[in-house]
């Protein structure tokens, strides 16, 4: 890996898109955007396809799945 990551998603109708950088240590995702944004969160396995990633200092849970 090469440390990039791509996301997309779907806001009203509209998809959203998102690039940057990420560091992955101790279960711990840091995303830093483009933008200079950074998220941080812990990272449990769901399955061999997907992830959840909680954003630190919520319970906010987001599942990512490896797209196909």
């Amino acid at each position: 890996a090469d440390g990039s990551f791509a996301l997309a998603f779907v806001k009203d109708g509209k998809t959203i898109k998102s690039s940057g950088q990420y560091t992955f240590n101790n279960n711990q995702l840091i995303l830093t955007g483009s933008d200079s944004s950074k998220i941080t969160g812990g990272v449990a396995n769901v399955s061999e396809k997907a992830f959840e990633f909680t954003i630190q200092g919520t319970s906010s849970k987001l599942q990512f799945q490896k797209a196909t």
